[in-house]
């Protein structure tokens, strides 16, 4: 095991890039952030999600550079961009890994899966997906069919790579940026999916029906 850094509230796996890339199978990835680690100190929400990721790294040399200030010094950064072509390059002649790339601006991820694909010699991204700024308030988007759905259940191991690096996609973290079995993947997707009809079911009954005009 990994020895841990704390940092505020949450804990850091002092792992090198080499360790993680040579251990790291399978399980959910977080690559933390200065961001993030400024939003886990006031959304209890985004923090509650933290036990579900191991490891957790460090993507940041400020975080860095404020862990060795503190006494407790991380080995480096251990950044998501630099892990991804080390774990698609480890895994490309095993034909039982493949892989799904949420995020980025219109057209990127496509690009991005056409490139690795040629790179590696086979279709190892099965598909792609770049959810709008907002989703998370868009009924339509959040009951439309995932395209995310149909390639986890076709695959026995998934890497989820978000490079938006948008605080809402932060938020949901635990799905995108992250490499997971196929199950836990698709299972905590669908969990937020249903999580998210019933908060705007229930924001569209506030609104109908103030709670003060509702009978006892």
């Amino acid at each position: 095991m990994p020895k841990k850094v704390r940092l505020l509230n949450v804990e850091i796996d002092d792992l090198t890039l080499d360790e993680l890339v040579d251990t790291f199978k399978e399980g959910m990835l977080m690559t933390l952030h200065v961001d993030m680690i400024m939003k886990l100190q006031k959304d209890r929400e985004f923090h509650d999600v933290l036990p579900n990721f191991s490891p957790i790294t460090c993507d940041s040399q400020i975080l860095v550079a404020a862990a060795r200030l503190l006494g407790t010094p991380l080995r480096g950064r251990v950044s998501g961009s630099d892990f991804f072509p080390r774990f698609y390059t480890k895994w490309k002649d095993d034909p039982s890994v493949t892989m799904f790339i949420c995020g980025g601006g219109p057209g990127i991820a496509e690009i991005a899966a056409r490139k690795i694909n040629e790179k590696v010699g086979r279709s190892m991204v099965v598909g792609t997906d770049s959810p709008p700024l907002g989703f998370e308030s868009r009924p339509e988007e959040i009951d439309r069919p995932h395209p995310l759905d149909e390639p986890i259940d076709r695959s026995k191991r998934v890497t989820e790579q978000d490079q938006v690096g948008r605080q809402h996609h932060d938020e949901r973290s635990y799905e995108d940026g992250c490499l997971d079995e196929r199950n836990r993947g698709v299972n905590g997707h669908r969990r937020q999916r249903e999580q998210q009809r019933r908060d705007n079911e229930q924001r569209r009954v506030d609104r109908e029906h103030p709670p003060q005009e509702r009978k006892p």
